[in-house]
């Protein structure tokens, strides 16, 4: 059913079901706060609202008002019982701007709500098509997850979410997270994705592709990969204008040598999270896990090699450094300056760490195709 006919909220409510139940539980301190009429919130910005839905027949929705406390509580309420409505990535979308509200209001956050929420949801919008895909898969795992589980703490890969009853659905959550990694808005989603079903094709003993593997590894590995002191480098020149971060950078990376893989990938995370990085995630900056098990894998005697099975295309070491400092004007063109300069002072670990279709971009540039 399209998104424009649900009851989501309170606007949509026509018989005022939801509304009623909600009255009796308004706190006190509330009941003299006034609801927005539809001339009102149709006059709101979208700024507004802890949802703006782009469907897929082009239309705009704007839903949860967070324009004052009363309508955050009302908001709240709705979004408890209309949640399911939503697909999964609105869901998150709606309860992270939700939860914020609550926080400036100083309102208590409904449990569904921070069940929900993402910190790494940085707006209020969601894109029905965009969306499509993981909206897909969350469909149909969720009927999976129906399933009785059997007692492995790697039943799921992510919550409650994504069941892996039988070596197919291993399968298929190591499938889409090849495809689908940026689509985890939380980089810490995508390292418990992986180790889970990392850990669920040992218990079941699924032979996953090599490159299924090396996708969920370079997330959840045994060890430091070869990206981390690079990849600490660049954490070092982003934070030039900060001498206090850097020191705290400078301190966490000497404990490296004494501290496991795991627990320094969290670390890490926290001190990205805390310095402002994780802005620069999927650009020319691994994520803290990534940067930490990741591994640029040399497949020839002469050094680094990349080569993409489904497009053909393939680069070299020192063909990725000549059009670092050739073709320089032309990346920055395309991605910027930040990245421009980073690919040139550490060429395969920026491109390791460059999502693919950038890096399908940089490898045209090589060959003249762009």
């Amino acid at each position: 059913m399209s998104l424009v006919h649900q009851i989501i909220d309170f606007v949509d409510d026509i018989s005022k079901g939801i509304l009623k139940e909600a009255a009796a539980q308004v706190p006190d301190h509330l009941k003299s706060g006034e609801i927005l009429t539809a001339e009102q919130r149709e006059r709101m910005e979208p700024e507004q609202f802890a949802l703006v839905m782009r469907t897929k027949e082009a239309q705009v929705l704007k839903k949860f008002p967070v324009n004052d406390e009363v309508n955050t509580w009302l908001s709240c309420q709705y979004f408890s019982k209309t949640a399911a409505q939503l697909p999964y990535v609105a869901q998150k979308v709606a309860a992270t701007n939700l939860r914020r509200a609550c926080a400036i209001y100083n309102l208590e956050t409904p449990e569904v709500v921070e069940k929900m929420a993402s910190n790494e949801v940085k707006s209020n919008r969601y894109d029905e098509i965009k969306s499509w895909t993981e909206d897909r898969l969350h469909a149909k795992t969720a009927q999976v997850a129906e399933v009785k589980p059997d007692g492995s703490e790697h039943f799921y890969a992510l919550g409650n979410r994504y069941a892996m009853p039988n070596p197919d659905y291993v399968k298929k959550a190591a499938a889409y997270f090849i495809d689908h990694t940026r689509e985890f808005g939380d980089a810490e989603d995508r390292a418990t994705f992986a180790y889970h079903v990392r850990e669920r094709a040992k218990e079941l003993q699924v032979a996953l592709e090599k490159r299924a593997e090396e996708s969920l590894a370079s997330y959840s590995g045994d060890a430091y990969g070869d990206m981390i002191s690079t990849q600490l480098k660049i954490r070092e020149d982003l934070l030039w204008a900060k001498p206090e971060m850097s020191a705290a950078l400078a301190k966490l990376a000497a404990h490296r040598t004494d501290t496991d893989a795991t627990t320094f990938a969290k670390a890490l995370f926290m001190f990205d999270k805390k310095a402002g990085l994780t802005r620069y995630y999927d650009g020319h900056l691994a994520d803290a896990f990534k940067a930490t098990f990741g591994n640029v894998f040399r497949k020839e005697a002469s050094g680094y090699l990349w080569e993409d099975e489904g497009s053909g295309l393939s680069i070299n070491e020192k063909e990725l450094e000549k059009v670092a400092d050739q073709k320089y004007d032309k990346i920055k063109g395309y991605f910027g300056s930040s990245v421009a300069d980073s690919l040139k002072k550490h060429a395969v670990s920026i491109f390791e760490s460059l999502p693919k279709d950038a890096k399908e971009t940089i490898v045209k540039i090589a060959k003249g195709e762009l």
